[in-house]
């Protein structure tokens, strides 16, 4: 699978889905837990909302300002599941 990042990935695990509605037009985004496995092509972002791209440290997402900043606690309740595994 290709991430917008343009990082070939494989999906460890389904996040959630977020259903909403942007501009008038119905939009379901699908979150996933995954494992970066190639490298980069170059960023794939069709609507030019991508500002940066980058892998960033669990510590660097919790202090982050997020475009959905609605989602950050089902980011961070993932993060902390894979705290308490290592």
């Amino acid at each position: 699978m290709k991430e917008e990042t343009g990082y070939d990935v494989r999906i460890i695990k389904n996040l959630f889905v977020k259903e909403t509605v942007i501009k008038g037009i119905n939009v379901k985004t699908y979150y996933f837990k995954v494992e970066k496995i190639g490298e980069s092509e170059g960023i794939n972002d069709p609507d030019k909302t991508i500002i940066e791209a980058a892998w960033k440290s669990l510590s660097e997402i919790d202090n982050m300002i997020h475009i959905y900043p609605e989602d950050l606690k089902t980011i961070q309740k993932s993060s902390d599941e894979y705290r308490e595994k290592i």
